[in-house]
């Protein structure tokens, strides 16, 4: 008896199987919709969870009349043969008349849930004069309507879909200061946990001392000047700083004190008679002003490895201050404004072996404004104005303090007081180059206008738009205003005597019209096609062209 009992009840688990479905519009999930199942006088109701996916758990094998209804949409129904795949249900949205008509229509008697394993169950409805809840309890049906009272979102405005949020977040926040938010990040990085850098020359190289401090403050509302302006543009204002401070231990080579005084090891030749000096030694009468001065500019040796005799510390500080700020606002029903406007400002202090500290400034600024006008509810059209700049300004150490080729006697270079300072001196023989940054002092502008014009045609979305900027290149520096030579011990066989003698090998120097004010224009025109297959499949399809003019010199 009990294995025919058990045979039976699995003969009845075999005939009862499952069915799903997606529900979306446009490729998009619906949760909430109501999925009503009919099939021998048996009907079953589920709704879509947030996902849009929706189950009926238990269905006897068959065919199956699916209806699937949502508010604002069309009813769509088919015959579901159980068991099967999986049904796609793609919703279309009714005319705003067919909506307003339904809204206003008594509500239709949907049967209560009978299986909803997956799904979220739909809610009860009052029952009709004689219809019977197939033997439901009084607490069953109090459970259930309760369930239906949160699903429905009576109580927390669409608790069971992705919409629902907890009574402290969002817009369900109760007083004045729930329209405003703010937060604030700080990052602190310091040195004092780290370990010393490996020592490349075998000093004992001190542990690198840096500190970074980084921080975000933002905040964001409505605006609101009564009684002038009731509601204000929403806007969200962002401040972000940095302040790092890097120190790097760099080794070098520079000049012994022998090799200034013109003494050498190995031999040394005269270039005006090509023999070589006597004792390898440069006369102190033939050591040239020149060399004089600008010699002086190297440290003096502080540590003897035969690779590398000079070690520092060098200080770099890097300060970064960046502001954004977005609005908002309706005007009318079928207008609205955008903006948004930014602002950046990095200040770099750039050391180098001779303790030149150079400075480098880089300022931008960039803001834009697009009025959104709605035609109806498938077509727009954007307008837009925009505006950018950025300049940066290098500032080398000697820059308008002192002129080191005057003073050392080097003529033909530039004497703007923005140029000081000393050629850039090279060595083949591994005698650490003397150099300091340039003077320049650029900026670029950006002015132009945008409009686009889009609108949605079923799976379609479909824009087509252009631009057109103004566009300023100034460029306020000179490419080697104060010279270079090289040194490569040609006619000399060392590298630094040919220095003391004053005869390099190779020389350059590059200057002349330091005002440069480029300009051109650009335009583009475009057509683009976000197409949605299916759910899963999106073909983004578009053309574009451009043009940009030849540059101009003002």
């Amino acid at each position: 008896m009990r294995a025919l009992l058990f045979v039976a009840g699995m003969a009845v688990v075999c005939l009862a199987a499952d069915h799903r479905g997606q529900v979306s519009f446009n490729g998009i999930p619906v949760p909430g919709a109501q999925i009503h199942a009919t099939a021998g006088g048996r009907s079953l109701t589920v709704v879509s969870n947030e996902r849009g996916g929706y189950s009926f758990t238990g269905l006897a094998d068959g065919d199956w009349m699916i209806d699937v209804s949502m508010t604002g949409f069309a009813l769509s129904s088919k015959v579901i043969t159980v068991p099967g795949p999986a049904a796609e249900w793609s919703l279309v949205m009714l005319a705003l008349a067919e909506i307003k008509a339904s809204a206003s229509a008594p509500p239709p008697v949907v049967t209560p849930v009978a299986s909803a394993a997956a799904g979220v169950p739909a809610p009860p409805q009052e029952k009709k004069q004689g219809e019977s809840f197939s033997g439901l309890s009084a607490d069953e049906l109090a459970q259930r309507a309760a369930d239906g009272f949160l699903i429905n979102g009576a109580a927390i405005n669409g608790a069971a879909s992705p919409f629902g949020q907890l009574g402290a977040f969002g817009n369900n926040r109760r007083g004045p200061r729930s329209l405003y938010n703010g937060s604030l990040g700080v990052i602190l990085d310091h040195s004092t946990l780290d370990a010393r850098s490996y020592s490349l020359t075998g000093q004992d190289t001190p542990r690198p001392d840096f500190s970074r401090l980084q921080g975000v403050a933002a905040f964001g509302g409505p605006l609101r000047w009564r009684p002038w302006m009731r509601t204000g543009p929403n806007v969200t204002l962002t401040y972000q700083w940095t302040r790092n401070r890097n120190v790097s231990t760099q080794s070098s080579l520079v000049p012994t004190l022998a090799q200034r005084e013109g003494l050498f090891a190995n031999t040394v030749i005269d270039p005006s008679s090509s023999q070589p000096f006597a004792g390898n030694t440069v006369p102190a009468s033939r050591i040239s002003a020149q060399a004089r001065v600008l010699q002086q500019l190297y440290p003096l040796p502080n540590f003897d490895s035969g690779r590398y005799n000079f070690q520092s510390a060098l200080t770099g500080a890097t300060h970064q201050d960046s502001f954004q700020s977005r609005f908002q606002q309706s005007v009318t029903r079928k207008n609205r404004l955008t903006g948004n406007a930014a602002w950046q400002s990095t200040r770099n202090d750039l050391p180098n072996l001779f303790s030149f500290l150079s400075t480098s400034r880089v300022n931008g600024v960039n803001a834009g404004i697009n009025w959104i006008h709605t035609f109806n509810q498938r077509v727009y059209s954007v307008l837009g104005v925009q505006f950018s700049r950025l300049g940066t300004q290098n500032t080398p150490y000697f820059s308008q303090r002192s002129n080191v080729s005057a003073l050392a006697g080097i003529g033909g270079n530039n004497q703007d007081a923005v140029n000081w300072g000393p050629p850039s001196l090279s060595f083949a023989g591994g005698v650490a180059t003397m150099s300091d940054s340039i003077y320049a002092r650029n900026s670029n502008q950006s002015t132009g206008a945008s409009l686009e014009v889009g609108w949605n045609q079923g799976r379609h979305n479909n824009a087509f738009g252009g631009s057109f900027r103004k566009l300023q290149f100034n460029v306020l520096s000179q490419e080697d205003p104060r010279g270079s030579f090289t040194f490569t011990g040609a006619s000399t066989k060392d590298d630094y005597a040919g220095f003391l003698l004053g005869v390099p090998d190779t020389s350059a120097i590059a200057f002349g019209n330091a005002d440069k004010y480029f300009r051109s224009s650009s335009a583009d025109l475009y057509a683009r096609d976000d197409w949605r297959v299916g759910p899963s499949l999106t073909l983004n399809l578009g053309v574009r062209w451009e043009y940009t003019s030849p540059i101009e010199e003002r």
